[in-house]
């Protein structure tokens, strides 16, 4: 192959061997030791329904002295899975994995196709590729030099950021024109545009250049997400054909019909979120296929019979006909994959919005929109109460926050001076491991020092006024405490509840460890924390003592995940302190917190989280003393 610097585009699929997976089964280890490989050159890159999965097997040897680095591109942005393996003197030493069904895991993020950064060593190299998909299954794949390839992807964005920001603008002009004019044919025309443009940006890639990640959502969002837009899409075109086209004023049989199609292409969202994702995607295309006919079938009709809007109605919906019909091919491989095949779709998506847009355009007035002012509410100071009552405020303190001895001393009720309801936060649960093992003597002087300064901490940041704190102190159980971060009281200025809690944690572990110290226990004393988040809610009884209490699934989870050290964790040994977070509060953590945590897969050891069952993962780390971290390893 060519050396680094000469190297423009290398197909890989034209000097290589493949095989089918039909059981979509078969590792890294069995595909290389098979003797099942066929040649690629007599084979198209482009298949449909492949069962399994497709493993491409390709030599490349680097004829240099040094390491190179090339970028593998695979041009199909929506494939399901392809996991990428280069191996050197039979020894593995890139792994790589994208895909809109899986965590992306060493490949080049922000980009628009699944793209893989390979290091070739000197000498042969042998690139293993397994692709998987439920639609279209191409094993085209090119490794490019990077400043090639970057220059060819600048000038794509130039180029499709400039129809993208076409559409957008014609989008906003409609809608102007919808508000100045309160006729229903420009909002469904904008309609149609913005699920299009959905649409478009979901196939073209756009999408993965700044929605990087695994989640549920954006799984859905690039798989099944696809479907509704394109069937809303469709939907929202028969409706504006329908309005523009005067259907029900001057053919009301064939409105009725049109609106009959439409009600089914748009039932066919909900249906289509319980059918297998190959069949609902075969009857996407048979849905589009019959749109598209449709509605360039009453274009012409309407055109034919005198109605001369219908001729720009006309013309733009063949245009976008035709040029789909040239990004099908190329997603087929009848044409070859270049910056017009690539983007023809949405070029006539921009052409045909400016024919109609014309056609609409003479209708357009503006429309002020009218801002409405935010009144301010203003809080009314009471004067002191009697001085006879400051012994009773006096001892009130040392029960309830400084915040709620004032408002009791402007008149507001016990159960006024705290927010009551439902919120969320993020749920400390701190617990001493083995404490009935502990010397009897030391343990409650301990334990007590260590909670006073624990709750020193939860008090930082305090403002009566913000009702802002660190932390709130749900409850002391015995050798523990449970607190709330977020609710009732608000993060001091804003801070990320989750980082704040993290926060909190370390420094309660350091206050263990600092006290146990000072109090000379014998032996190590450790401590386990977890964080959780989700639902509290506030309240106070409705008859005998008024205190205040809270309740909730974040502080019965805290509690759950505090406990699995007797469970999922029993197995590991720790000679620190333990510290577990649950999925929600590791995903509210900044990257720089993140990669403190080792991640516990529930599913890989057969196991659920009580209370949380739908939990697959958490998240744990090892809080050593420092003198601990000080000693020199055995």
């Amino acid at each position: 192959m060519p050396t680094k610097g000469d190297l423009i585009e290398y197909g890989v699929w034209g000097r290589s061997e493949f095989q089918i997976d039909p059981d979509g089964t078969m590792d890294l280890d069995t595909v290389s030791r098979s003797v099942n490989w066929q040649s690629t050159a007599d084979y198209p890159s482009s298949q449909s329904q492949v069962k399994g999965a497709l493993w491409i097997k390709s030599l490349i040897i680097n004829r240099s002295k040094e390491k190179i680095h090339l970028l593998l591109d695979h041009p199909y942005t929506l494939t399901d899975e392809i996991h990428v393996h280069l191996q050197h003197k039979g020894v593995t030493i890139q792994t790589m994995a994208a895909g809109d069904r899986i965590a992306t895991v060493g490949a080049v993020a922000h980009s628009r196709n699944p793209l893989f950064n390979v290091e070739l060593q000197p000498g042969e190299n042998f690139l293993y590729i397994r692709v998987k998909s439920q639609a279209l299954l191409s094993g085209k794949f090119d490794l490019w030099d990077p400043m090639p390839y970057f220059n060819k992807v600048n000038q794509e964005l130039v180029f499709v950021s400039v129809l993208l920001g076409g559409l957008l603008i014609l989008v906003c002009y409609n809608l102007f024109l919808y508000f100045s004019m309160k006729s229903k044919v420009y909002l469904h025309y904008v309609l149609y545009l913005v699920t299009f443009l959905n649409v478009q940006i979901i196939f073209s890639g756009v999408s993965r250049i700044f929605l990087v990640g695994s989640n549920d959502a954006l799984i859905f969002y690039w798989n099944e997400g696809v479907h509704v837009s394109v069937k809303l899409a469709w939907t929202f075109a028969l409706s504006f054909a329908i309005h523009f086209l005067n259907l029900p004023t001057y053919y009301p049989r064939l409105g009725r019909l049109i609106q009959g199609v439409m009600i089914f292409m748009a039932s066919s969202i909900l249906t289509g979120l319980f059918l297998p994702y190959g069949l609902d995607s075969f009857f996407m295309v048979f849905l589009t296929v019959g749109a598209a006919i449709l509605l360039l079938g009453l274009g012409i009709w309407s055109s034919l019979r005198g109605y001369r809007p219908a001729i720009y109605y006309t013309i733009g919906w063949a245009i976008l006909l035709v040029a789909s019909g040239v990004v099908a091919l190329k997603s087929a491989g009848v044409l070859p994959i270049n910056l017009l095949t690539t983007w023809a779709q949405i070029v006539g998506a921009a052409i045909e919005g400016l024919v109609l847009s014309l056609a609409l355009g003479e209708r357009y007035n503006y429309l002020q929109n009218r801002s409405h002012a935010e009144r301010e509410v203003f809080i009314k100071k009471l004067m002191e109460k009697e001085a006879s009552k400051a012994h009773s405020y006096s001892q009130l303190e040392k029960i309830i926050y400084p915040h709620q001895i004032e408002l009791i001393k402007n008149g507001s009720s016990l159960e006024q001076t705290m927010p009551t309801g439902q919120g969320e936060a993020c749920v400390i649960s701190f617990d001493t491991i083995g404490s009935s093992k502990l010397d009897r003597k030391k343990a409650r002087a301990f334990l007590n020092d260590t909670f006073a300064l624990c709750y020193r901490d939860m008090l930082a940041g305090y403002d009566q006024k913000k009702m802002e704190a660190s932390a709130y102190r749900l409850k002391e159980v015995g050798d523990g405490f449970f607190c709330s971060i977020g609710f009732p009281f608000q993060t001091p200025g804003g801070q990320n509840p989750a980082d704040l809690a993290l926060k909190l944690a370390l420094q309660f572990s350091k206050n263990f460890q600092k006290e146990a110290h000072r109090h000379g226990f014998t032996r190590p004393v450790q401590a386990s924390i977890a964080i959780s988040f989700g639902e509290v809610e506030a309240y106070y009884p409705s008859a005998g003592v008024l205190e205040y209490n809270m309740f909730g699934r974040g502080i019965i989870l805290a509690d759950r995940y505090e406990k699995l050290r007797k469970g999922a964790l029993r197995q590991i040994t720790f000679t620190g302190n333990l510290l577990v977070v649950d999925y929600r509060v590791f995903n509210m953590l900044s990257p720089a917190s993140q990669v403190l945590f080792q991640r516990f897969d529930v599913d890989a050891v057969q196991q659920t989280i009580r209370d949380d069952e739908q939990a697959h993962c958490f998240y744990f780390m090892e809080l050593r003393s420092e003198s601990a971290r000080s000693q020199p390893a055995a």
